[in-house]
C-alpha cells in the first residue's frame, strides 16, 4: 500500500495554539485570523511573525490600515517576543493603504506580488482584509483577489494569513476558499471578561474542536486548550502497595493507606480540618518523591504556621525541595486557567503526592456549571496520568447532622471520599470523621472521634450514638 503523504507544518510558537492546530497551521496555506478590534489579532499575527523570524524565516507583514508600522511596532513594545535585531533582514514591514488608495485591489495585489517575489518570505500577514472587502464592487471581484493571493502562496510556498474584522457570513466567498479560519472572540461574563479562540476550519487537519480560553499578557497571547478536549484514557497499571496518608490511626481504617495515583476528597465545613489533614498527606513528601500543596485561599505564610501548630514542618519540606507551595488567587481566573496553573508543576516536578486546598474555587471559575462533572473527570484522569496521588478539599454547608449531607460533585470522580463534621459530646462540641467511600476496597465504616493537638491529628475512639441531630436537653426560665 501506497504511503501518505504527510503534510508539512509551520509551528505558530504560540503557547498552547499549536497543540489547538495539531502541531501548527499546514505550510502554504492561507488562513484568516478574524475577531472584533481588540481581540488580538495583530498579537497573534506579530508573535507567529517574530517567532518564525527569530528562527531564521524570512517574514513579510503588509498591512492596508492607515496606521504606521512605527506606531504598531510601539504599541508592541512591553511584549517579550518582539526583538528588533531581526528588522529588516528576517522581517519586513509594508504600507499598503497608499497602494490601495490610489490603485483599489488590483493596486494593492500588483504590491502583494511584487513584494513577494522580492522579500521570497515563508511567511506573509496581509493585516485588513475587511479594507479589501469594503473596496470591491462584487462578491466575484472579491474571489478572483483571494484565488489571485492563493496562487502567489502556492507558487512560492508561503504561509498566508489573513487579519480581518469578522465574522462574515459562512458562504462569503473568502470563507470558501481559504485552507482555515481561527475566530477570536471576547464576551463579558458578569463583570468579567472571557476570551476564546474556536477553530471553524482546518483543511487536511485534525482539531481540537469547540471554544478555548486564551489570555493576552506583556508574554503576548497564550491559548489555554480545554481540559476535555486534551484528555486521553490511563491504562497505567496501578502499584498495589498503599500510600500512606500519613495519619496512622486514617491508615488503619482504609487497609494501610489510600490507592497510589488515587483521588481523595476531603469534606467538611469550616474549621473541621481539612487543610490539616491535608499537610499530614503532603508529610510524606521525599525530594525523590516531592509534593505539590496546590492552595486558592489560604496564603503560603499562614499554610506555615497551620503546619507548624501540627508539628510538620513545611518549611523544612519546602528548603529540602521535597515540596513546592503554590498560592492561585482564582479571582479573575477561568476553569482551564486553574487547571494549567495546577498541571503544569505537577508535570515539571514529577509530583507524586498533590494536595489541593480549596476546590470550591474551581467552582467558583465556571462560566458554565453544568460542565463542571465533565471537567472534574478530565482534572482527575490528568493528575493520574502524571503519576499523581491527589486530596482534594470541598466546603460542606452542614456543619453536624448527617442526614443532610448532600455528596459532593466530585464524589462521583474520586476514588475516596472523607468526611469531617461537628457532634456535640459531653457538652462540648467535638470533630468526627467517617471513611465515606474507598473504591474496590474494604474499610471501616466506623464514625470516629477526630483531635487536632500540637502533635498533629489523632482518631478515636469510635462514637457510638443513635444519628441525627444533637439532642437539647434541660429547662428554660
Amino acid at each position: 500500500m501506497a504511503s501518505r503523504n504527510v503534510l508539512e507544518r509551520m509551528a505558530t510558537g504560540i503557547t498552547g495554539l499549536d497543540r489547538v492546530l495539531s502541531g501548527g497551521l499546514i505550510q502554504g496555506g492561507v488562513y484568516i485570523i478574524e475577531g472584533t478590534p481588540g481581540a488580538g489579532k495583530t498579537i497573534l499575527a506579530n508573535q507567529m511573525c517574530f517567532h518564525r523570524a527569530t528562527g531564521g524565516d524570512r517574514v513579510c507583514y503588509l498591512t492596508l490600515l492607515s496606521e504606521g508600522h512605527d506606531r504598531m511596532l510601539d504599541f508592541l513594545s512591553p511584549m517579550s517576543f518582539r526583538d528588533m535585531s531581526v528588522l529588516p533582514d528576517q522581517m519586513t514591514y509594508v504600507s499598503g493603504y497608499p497602494a490601495m488608495r490610489e490603485g483599489g485591489l488590483r493596486g494593492v495585489l500588483a504590491l502583494l506580488s511584487d513584494t513577494i517575489l522580492k522579500t521570497k518570505p515563508h511567511l506573509f500577514v496581509l493585516d485588513g482584509l475587511y479594507v479589501a472587502q469594503e473596496a470591491v464592487r462584487s462578491d466575484t471581484e472579491f474571489r478572483e483577489f483571494i484565488h489571485a493571493l492563493q496562487g502567489e502562496a502556492a507558487l512560492h510556498r508561503c504561509t498566508v494569513l489573513l487579519l480581518t474584522n469578522g465574522p462574515r457570513p459562512p458562504y462569503s466567498p473568502e470563507r470558501t476558499m481559504v485552507d482555515g479560519i481561527l475566530r477570536l472572540a471576547e464576551e463579558s461574563v458578569g463583570q468579567r471578561t472571557l476570551r476564546t479562540l474556536r477553530v471553524l476550519k482546518l483543511r487536511g487537519s485534525d482539531f481540537l474542536a469547540g471554544e478555548h480560553v486564551y489570555t493576552i499578557s506583556d508574554q503576548g497571547l497564550r491559548v489555554i486548550p480545554r481540559l476535555e478536549t486534551t484528555t486521553g484514557p490511563v491504562f497505567e497499571e496501578r502499584p498495589k502497595e498503599r500510600l500512606s496518608t500519613g495519619i496512622a490511626d486514617l491508615d488503619g481504617m482504609i487497609g494501610g493507606g489510600v490507592v497510589p495515583r488515587s483521588t481523595s476528597l476531603l469534606m467538611g465545613p469550616s474549621g473541621a480540618g481539612k487543610t490539616t489533614f491535608g499537610l499530614h498527606f503532603l508529610a510524606g513528601a521525599t525530594p525523590q518523591t516531592p509534593g505539590l500543596l496546590f492552595s486558592c485561599y489560604e496564603t503560603p505564610e499562614r499554610l506555615l504556621m497551620k503546619g507548624a501548630a501540627v508539628g510538620i514542618d513545611i518549611e523544612g519540606l519546602v528548603a529540602s525541595g521535597a515540596l513546592e507551595v503554590i498560592w492561585h488567587r482564582p479571582f479573575e481566573s477561568c476553569l482551564d486557567e486553574l487547571a494549567a496553573a495546577l498541571l503544569d508543576p505537577v508535570r515539571r516536578m514529577g509530583a507524586h503526592r498533590v494536595f489541593v486546598d480549596g476546590v470550591g474555587a474551581f467552582r467558583q471559575t465556571a462560566v458554565q456549571p453544568d460542565r463542571l462533572n465533565a471537567f472534574f473527570g478530565a482534572l482527575s484522569l490528568n493528575l493520574q496520568a502524571a503519576g499523581a496521588t491527589t486530596m482534594l478539599t470541598s466546603v460542606s454547608r452542614e456543619v453536624m447532622s448527617f442526614e443532610n449531607i448532600a455528596l459532593d460533585d466530585l464524589s462521583v470522580v474520586a476514588e475516596n471520599v472523607f468526611l469531617l463534621r461537628y457532634r456535640e459530646l459531653h457538652g462540648e462540641v467535638a470533630r468526627i470523621l467517617s471513611v465515606l467511600k474507598l473504591r474496590d476496597s474494604g474499610y471501616d465504616p466506623g464514625v470516629v472521634r477526630c483531635s487536632i493537638t500540637s502533635k498533629g491529628i489523632s482518631l478515636g475512639p469510635r462514637i457510638d450514638y443513635r444519628g441525627g441531630a444533637p439532642d437539647q436537653h434541660g429547662q428554660v426560665g
